[in-house]
């Protein structure tokens, strides 16, 4: 009997270990988080512009109590709010929570607005939030947005990420201008892509700091900018 319990035990042990690595490798059901929200994650992103090289930095900051919710303020916009206003009335903080099914909502004016709802999978399905009186709108403005992929493959700086969720984002008052946004599982955006008149912009993620793990300072499955660069000319998007 005592060995049968010790061979069960270390069944089970196993068994956990494999979860526990599908979950960081490969992650699926539950254990997916497609935009951790914890104080001290901070996302790096490098790319090109019209004007040259860019790179742009973001970090959680701090947590607050609203309601009895936790939300997260970033010290500035992430890119995937890139076409969302600043709250000028407010500060310019950006405050998001986590909903109980993993979706993104974005605090603006005393209001929760749903942005990027990851618990729902249908492709090309559309959603549109109205948001009222906004300088320069002042009959409000309306923010699409379209899942487009839930398989994506994103190579960056900071590494190859699969599984990746393709959104994009636009407004109805404003023609032309429009971005793509990828998020990948326990990481987060991983690439944005911003679609003007003028030209584009491509942020492609160079490091992360993410829930105590560190992403693109190892050198693990890190690639070239310049393969990075070449790969994405020969196959597209």
């Amino acid at each position: 009997m005592a060995r049968k319990g010790v061979v069960i035990l270390i069944f089970a042990g196993i068994i956990l270990s494999l979860g526990f690595e599908k979950g960081v490798n490969n992650p699926s059901g539950a254990m997916r988080d497609y935009f951790p929200l914890h104080v001290g994650n901070s996302w790096t992103y490098v790319g090109t512009t019209r004007g040259g090289n860019e790179q742009w930095s973001c970090s959680i900051v701090a947590s607050r109590i609203i309601g009895e919710r936790e939300y997260f303020i970033f010290d500035k916009s992430p890119l995937p709010f890139y076409l969302f206003p600043a709250d000028y009335e407010k500060g310019t903080e950006v405050i998001t929570r986590k909903t109980e099914h993993g979706d993104v909502v974005l605090r603006f004016r005393d209001e929760d607005i749903l942005y990027y709802k990851f618990s729902d999978t249908t492709l090309d399905s559309m959603r549109v939030v109205h948001v009222d009186s906004i300088p320069g709108y002042e009959a409000g403005m309306d923010f699409i947005t379209c899942l487009l992929s839930i398989e994506d493959t994103v190579v960056t700086p900071a590494g190859t990420f699969d599984h990746c969720y393709r959104f994009s984002v636009g407004t109805a008052q404003i023609i032309g201008v429009w971005i793509d946004a990828w998020f990948t599982p326990q990481v987060g955006p991983v690439r944005i892509m911003v679609y003007g008149e003028v030209g584009n912009t491509d942020m492609l993620l160079k490091s992360a700091a993410v829930n105590g793990r560190h992403y693109g300072t190892t050198g693990v499955n890190r690639s070239s900018w310049g393969e990075i660069k070449a790969q994405y000319k020969e196959g597209g998007l």
